[in-house]
């Protein structure tokens, strides 16, 4: 650790600067030497700056496809026996109907690992209609893979340098989307899709890339984290009680290459988006703990603090079949082309006439959380500026996300702590019995300031219309176990949940309160308010307004809340009692946001995040939604995962209302 901690600042600015730190501690072995060479003259012989093709598979790939076509039917063959038995459950249980279960395949290889994963999923826009969501994620692991190539011979490394890359891990991730006309058929369909994609992204992109029919999309993404840390424990005095504190420092590095089928005016195109994101995340632990006879030691009081950087960066490029053939006639747009698609870094030159908008963003997280005993709350704020360029044209976003989180852990967790737990991996301690999250987004195109020579201009903190902003609001549940003794309430939380914060089916609802569905489960529900609904909001009279806060409050005092003389003298008094307290909050947010509006005819978006926040806090019940923003205006929609008894994936989703899209920002870059 010691060395890590010594090495991770030239790490990270190597990193950073696209260097590489192989050179110093690692040496080739005569046959990777001799390869070099072989591939130096290669590359020499051909013309002027033309990068290697390929053409050519690498082993990892060719490994890949050798194992498949060792089974009977290759890809296909493997993918039908996992749907077959997943079709067949379905098919026996009693909720099968209602069962949309996606399938999940491991393979080790040694050096690496493969996990492939499929979901179908009803498309939010064609509910007839569903979307298959293939994922191929390549693991290696940097220590491990080195020590595999030191064994074989091919490499001469020090045992010891080994340990200056145990943080170190990359992924490489394949995603394949594209449509099936029922649940069925998108479980079989190509598997090719699922375990091969990397076939569709060779370098010959004009004879490859047009394979992608308009509707699908596939995308690979390299992602690269290195993680250092360190932690102490200091006694207090002659007491039991000690000390803990802790540090972690993350480094991540995903690029990501994204090609998808169009069809424009009866002509196909495939749109191209290469992306890049860089994040640097710093976190703090202090834990205050009881020791009992130097082996068990308890945590009374934790603090965890983490702030988080991110920068990214996207360009988009549309092509047809025709343009990509010209382009592999001209030396210098291929060259740029073979940039693009194997994620090397560039400038846009020689490519300009395809770009059609560019992306860039900076967020920032700042986390916090405090934990008495095993129960915690936390709370975790974003915010992320996105500026998009579009032919000519820029545009400044803003996207705010708040959560509140409430967790729960386990007794080991408890035991264990934060720190020591993330320093030595040891995820079984990490358990989570009830995780409840509760996030709320406002998405809002902003103005910009003229601003003069001594001011720079700045970003407005208002808009001028509701058809600039985006509501979202988002209710996760997560909950470990709900069949054992011990985990009853438990249970009762998860059907109240699906009860009050969904519309699943109430025969779910009844399968996990009979334990034929079980934990762990995650319900996810997303309520999406866009421009009509906002409209709606921010029209409603006063009186109207708090007689939907004393509503959602459940206030005794509606018929006076609704009453501008007497909410007035309400507004001004102490309020005790929890439904006026609410009451009281909620409205004076609004009056605030209404003022606002009424005095310089603008929306301002830290009034509307603040009672979106507020009353986001007090819906229990989905209903409220459709009430407050207006029934036609509200897009609900989620997900349910559990296990049946037998341990099988039950998975279902559900929606209701009008798909409001899917905000400004996607509005103006699609």
């Amino acid at each position: 650790m010691v060395h890590m901690l010594r090495l991770f600042p030239i790490i990270l600015l190597m990193l950073w600067a696209g260097q590489s730190i192989a050179g110093e501690y690692i040496r080739l072995g005569t046959e990777l030497s001799q390869k070099e060479q072989e591939l130096d003259q290669g590359q020499n012989s051909k013309r002027s700056g033309e990068l290697i093709t390929e053409n050519e598979l690498s082993p990892l790939y060719a490994e890949i496809i050798s194992f498949f076509g060792q089974n009977a039917g290759g890809t296909q063959g493997v993918g039908e026996t996992l749907a077959n038995s997943i079709l067949k459950y379905r098919q026996d249980f009693n909720l099968g109907s209602q069962n949309f279960a996606g399938l999940t395949w491991q393979k080790p290889f040694g050096y690496f690992s493969l996990n492939a994963n499929r979901e179908i999923v009803p498309d939010l826009t064609h509910p007839t209609n569903f979307v298959v969501m293939d994922k191929l994620e390549i693991s290696i692991d940097a220590q491990t893979y080195l020590a595999k190539l030191a064994d074989s011979g091919l490499i001469d490394v020090a045992g010891d340098v080994l340990g200056l890359f145990a943080g170190i891990s990359f992924k490489r991730v394949y995603y394949y989307t594209h449509e099936a006309p029922s649940y069925e058929a998108g479980l079989k369909s190509d598997f090719n899709k699922l375990f091969l994609p990397f076939l569709l992204l060779k370098i010959n992109a004009s004879q490859e890339l047009m394979r992608i029919e308009p509707g699908e999309i596939i995308r690979k993404e390299d992602l690269l984290s290195i993680k250092a840390g360190a932690a102490a424990t200091i006694p207090i005095g002659n007491t039991p009680l000690t000390l803990e504190a802790g540090f972690m420092v993350n480094f991540g590095r995903v690029a990501g290459l994204e090609i998808e089928g169009v069809e424009q005016e009866g002509v196909e195109k495939i749109h191209i988006e290469k992306s890049q994101e860089r994040s640097l995340a710093t976190g703090v632990h202090l834990s205050l703990q009881i020791e009992f006879l130097k082996v068990l030691r308890l945590h009374l009081l934790s603090y965890d603090m983490s702030y988080e950087l991110t920068k990214k960066e996207k360009h988009h490029y549309l092509l047809t079949e025709g343009e990509l053939a010209a382009i592999e006639q001209n030396d210098n747009q291929r060259k740029e082309l073979r940039k693009v698609l194997r994620l090397i870094s560039h400038k846009t030159n020689y490519l300009l006439p395809y770009l059609i908008s560019e992306e860039e963003a900076v967020q920032s997280n700042f986390n916090s959380a405090k934990k008495l005993l095993h129960w915690g709350k936390a709370k975790k704020k974003e915010v992320e500026t996105v500026e998009v360029t579009k032919n000519g044209q820029t545009k400044t976003f803003l996207v705010y996300n708040e959560y509140d989180q409430y967790i729960r852990h386990n007794f080991l967790s408890y035991l264990l702590g934060d720190v020591l737990s993330n320093l030595l991996d040891l995820s079984f301690s990490k358990k989570i019995q009830v995780q409840k999250d509760r996030i709320t987004t406002v998405e809002y195109e902003a103005a910009q300031s003229t601003g003069n020579s001594r001011e720079p201009a700045s970003i407005k903190d208002e808009v001028e219309s509701p058809e600039k902003l985006f509501l979202r609001f988002e209710h996760d549940l997560y909950i470990d176990k709900t069949h054992t003794k011990g985990s009853k309430h438990r249970k009762e939380l998860a059907v109240d949940f699906i009860n009050t914060l969904t519309t699943l089916s109430k025969d779910i609802r009844t399968a996990v309160s009979n334990k034929d569905i079980r934990g762990p489960l995650k319900i996810n529900t997303i309520a999406e308010v866009g421009e009509s609904g906002i409209r709606s909001f921010i029209s409603i009279s006063e009186d109207e307004a708090f007689g939907r806060w004393a509503d959602l409050c459940k206030s005794y005092r509606k018929s006076k809340w609704e009453k501008a003389s007497k909410r007035n003298k309400y507004l001004k008094r102490l309020q005790i009692l929890p439904s006026e307290i609410c009451v009281k909050r909620i409205g004076k947010a609004y009056l605030s946001l209404k003022s606002a509006i009424n005095s310089n005819k603008l929306i301002p978006v830290n009034g509307l995040k603040k009672l979106a926040k507020t009353i986001h806090k007090e819906v229990k019940n989905l209903s409220w939604y459709p009430k407050i923003f207006g029934g036609e205006n509200v897009f609900i929609h989620g997900t349910f995962h559990g296990l049946t008894k037998d341990q099988e994936v039950f998975q279902s989703y559900f929606q209701v209302g009008t798909y409001q899209g899917a905000g400004p920002i996607m509005d103006f870059a699609d």
